[in-house]
């Protein structure tokens, strides 16, 4: 499960056990964790914050120098903050504790971050600085105790000198922060280590994984027909952009759509139709745009827009025709993003869902803000944005967010860098519109998608190189996917 701050400090409060008794556990398992990966000889440093991450540290110290191994503590101050952390450091016998000055002076095989815990919000201070950064540029393996210090637990912000860690320990449950390694790569591994704290009932984040997604996939009953697990209507490309178009067919094809409406430019249509035989085209010209489309909405049950539709000339009032016309879930990618730009207020006005799937520099760009500035806190200003535009927004990167207007989000831990290229997002627009179309909850529908995406290209570098990955292999590894679990 992953929690957020507010929600682990609710797990301790009502936990039978004091925070004594919980600091005891935790230095008791972090202590076993070294134990299984280091023999007696290491050399350990555990540098150890005011808190009760530092209070953390100073117990395992404890521990460890009982099993006869060979550990320094190095505390940020001279007092603690909180009692269990200060009975902690008053149970060390003086010669273990060490000032900068003298660690400085040694090498050690390990170094224990125990500096700040999830509480950590801002900035590092300055006095602390040197010791975070003579920590990273140590030759020394580095375990961090639940959060590395510097980085905030839910935000995924994190100071420039935050602590880099080659594990760290989460302890209880997953934060955001753990889920979004691909961001700052702050460490190469996460372990969970369970603690004897209540379950939350509920949790801000979506998760979705191997099992979630089977159970989540419609069923195709024995007796079933076409159309009965609903209908998706794409409408997008154009002279030279049909590509886009014909990926989000493929990938609504993959999603398990059974009846496909695709409306188009006549001109493009040709080409299309001969590549794709199984969708129910309906051709348009800038005359006829209005009097086709029109009578597909309410006949469908998700409409996707966008894609490959930067020449289209009638793309402004194709958007304004679905977004006024539907009652169906719309999802609008690419051009269709950029055609709210500067218009945002019109997703106001609307009745009818709406997902947003753009990625980082579209969604700048919708905004209004540096990419730097959303990237260093783009939870935070996505869920801003998804609530207050009621809309579903797919903040699109290395951990795909998905953020409702309730103020849940998902993040992604599937993919791989081999999406990032010219046709990866047209699938997945294809996947989420096919998906949306077949289930009545739209946030587990979009999850989903977004989790297919990943995991096939997760399953198709293990046959074709990242550089020279293609959307059809993806397509593939869907297929194969799904034969391996027999749907």
């Amino acid at each position: 499960m992953i929690v957020t701050t507010e929600t682990m400090k609710k797990c301790e409060e009502k936990s039978t056990f004091s925070s004594e008794d919980l600091m005891e556990e935790v230095a008791f398992k972090l202590a076993i964790e070294i134990k299984k990966k280091h023999d007696i000889n290491t050399s350990i440093c555990i540098v150890c914050g005011q808190g009760n991450n530092g209070g953390d540290g100073f117990a395992c110290a404890r521990i460890l120098l009982g099993e006869g191994y060979n550990v320094f503590v190095l505390p940020i101050e001279s007092k603690q903050k909180t009692s269990e952390s200060q009975k902690n450091r008053d149970l060390l016998n003086k010669k273990n504790i060490v000032t900068f000055s003298k660690v400085q002076e040694k090498s050690f095989d390990i170094i224990i971050d125990a500096i700040y815990g999830f509480g950590f919000k801002g900035s590092i201070q300055d006095k602390i600085r040197p010791i975070m950064k003579w920590i990273n540029e140590s030759k020394s393996i580095v375990y961090s105790i639940d959060i590395n210090s510097g980085a905030e637990a839910d935000s995924g912000k994190y100071d420039r000198d935050a602590i880099k860690s080659t594990i760290t320990f989460a302890l209880g449950y997953l934060k955001p922060i753990h889920c979004l390694r691909k961001d700052h790569f702050l460490f190469e591994q996460v372990l969970c280590i369970p603690l004897r704290i209540p379950s939350p009932k509920k949790s801000d984040c979506i998760e979705m994984d191997e099992d979630k997604f089977i159970e989540g996939l419609p069923k195709v009953r024995e007796d079933g027909y076409k159309g009965q697990l609903g209908k998706a209507l794409l409408i997008g490309g154009c002279t030279g952009m049909i590509g886009a178009l014909a990926l989000n067919i493929l990938g609504a094809k993959a999603s398990g759509s059974t009846y496909l409406h695709v409306a188009c430019e006549e001109v493009i249509y040709p080409v299309l139709a001969t590549r794709e035989i199984t969708p129910v085209f309906h051709p348009f010209t800038n005359d006829t745009v209005t009097s086709v489309i029109r009578p597909l909405i309410p006949e469908v049950n998700a409409i996707g827009f966008g894609s490959g539709a930067t020449y289209l000339e009638t793309k402004r009032k194709i958007q304004e025709l679905v977004l006024q016309q539907s009652c169906t879930p719309v999802i609008l990618d690419a051009e269709a993003i950029r055609l709210l730009i500067g218009n945002l207020y019109i997703l106001k006005l609307i009745q009818t869902p709406v997902v947003l799937t753009p990625h980082l520099k579209e969604f700048a760009d919708l905004i209004g803000l540096p990419i730097e500035v959303i990237k260093a806190d783009k939870i935070k200003i996505a869920q801003e944005f998804a609530k207050e535009y009621h809309v579903i927004l797919v903040l699109k990167g290395p951990c795909t967010l998905v953020v409702s207007p309730f103020g849940e989000y998902y993040i992604n831990q599937t993919g791989n860098a081999s999406l990032a290229r010219a046709g990866s997002g047209d699938l997945l627009m294809g996947l989420i519109t096919g998906f949306i179309s077949q289930k009545k909850d739209i946030i587990t529908s979009v999850v989903m998608a977004v989790w297919l995406h990943g995991k096939a290209a997760d399953l198709a570098i293990l046959k074709h190189p990242v550089t020279t990955m293609q959307p059809e292999y993806l397509i593939e590894a869907i297929e194969e996917f799904y034969l391996s679990k027999k749907r």
